[in-house]
């Protein structure tokens, strides 16, 4: 089985007005994160999803730009608390993959740096896992 993670998030938009102007100004913020993963099974590589029910997220910085927002966020999620929807699924996951090579140990995540404007771009995310960091590149975009 291969793994590959994902980062889901979303972002809160605080609009402010000046009260004595007509412009305004926009702060954006992490409001929640969740860490997700798929893996691959089988000869056929048929994609399993899932996420994970034990994580915390700590945001980065209030900012007025997307990528600023986003970097520095930081997340540890517990491995074994594997979530792919089904619970015979989740044992095996658990005990059989994640458990081969987090030892109990949470995995760390990081967003190391973010390119891009308020529209799309992407975040370089460090993952580490056994104090084996490996940066992978996230692509990010903003949606209604």
């Amino acid at each position: 089985m291969m793994f590959s993670f994902l980062f889901l998030g979303s972002l809160g938009l605080v609009t402010e007005a000046s009260a004595d102007s007509t412009e305004s100004s926009s702060s954006y913020t992490i409001v929640e994160a969740k860490p997700g993963w798929t893996a691959y099974k089988t000869n056929s590589k048929a994609a399993v999803r899932g996420s994970f029910n034990y994580y915390t997220t700590t945001p980065g910085e209030s900012s007025n730009s997307v990528a600023d927002a986003i970097q520095g966020t930081k997340m540890t999620i517990v491995p074994s608390s594997v979530d792919s929807g089904l619970e015979l699924r989740n044992q095996t996951i658990a005990t059989k993959y994640f458990a081969a090579f987090a030892q109990d140990t949470p995995f760390e995540v990081r967003v190391e740096s973010v390119e891009g404007d308020n529209q799309s771009g992407t975040a370089n995310i460090v993952v580490d896992i056994n104090g084996k960091p490996k940066t992978l590149a996230f692509p990010n975009s903003v949606a209604e």
